[in-house]
């Protein structure tokens, strides 16, 4: 439980940091979105959704998974498919009032050559069509010359080594996928020039 808590205690402060990132940035503001914007009683309820994961309903979810991480992720999750609304994105940025993308932030360690993202966040990802804007996934890599990467969508699978079904490890204890540090090497800052000049096509 101790390991947990503070896993959701860093997590949280990357979540501010990501924040206070974008809002530091001229004509850019980052809100917080998702489970972590709702009431606590919300939250609480979300997670008491229960799903089988041999319903039709479960199976269509994960068959949009690539096929050779399916079997793992069934193994991982056992009976009961997790309610994909509590994995949504954590921010919805926004430049110069107009959205302009989601953000889902991830830690890292430093002491780790990868980072990690739960499966059930990518398939939620998958799933949501979040009205035409696209998704990214932000890892706070702390770094002098690359302190926040992203990954999109689109680039998940590829820059996964492996996926591991989440059991017998400290965690969260839901199935994730393994991205080596290699592989992050976008940085948020490009994005956020990019997404400006976007703005103005």
């Amino acid at each position: 439980m101790y390991a947990s808590s503070q896993r959701l205690v860093k997590g949280h402060k990357t979540e501010y940091a990501f924040l206070h990132y974008i809002n530091s940035k001229a004509l850019w503001n980052a809100h917080m979105y998702g489970q972590r914007s709702l009431d606590n009683a919300l939250q609480n309820d979300l997670r008491r959704i229960e799903i089988a994961s041999n319903s039709d309903y479960a199976k269509q979810k994960i068959n949009l998974l690539p096929e050779d991480w399916r079997h793992v992720y069934k193994r991982g999750i056992g009976n009961n498919f997790p309610a994909l609304c509590r994995w949504d994105a954590d921010a919805l940025c926004v430049y110069n009032k107009k959205p302009q993308f989601f953000a889902e932030i991830k830690s890292t360690k430093p002491d780790k050559d990868a980072a990690f993202v739960e499966v059930s966040c990518y398939l939620a990802a998958l799933v949501n069509d979040r009205l035409g804007l696209p998704m990214h996934f932000i890892f706070h890599l702390n770094q002098p010359d690359l302190e926040w990467a992203y990954l999109t969508l689109e680039q998940i699978p590829d820059a996964t080594s492996r996926i591991h079904d989440g059991r017998d490890v400290a965690g969260s204890g839901t199935p994730f996928l393994i991205i080596k540090k290699d592989q992050l090497t976008q940085s948020v800052d490009d994005l956020l020039v990019q997404s400006q000049q976007d703005w103005f096509l």
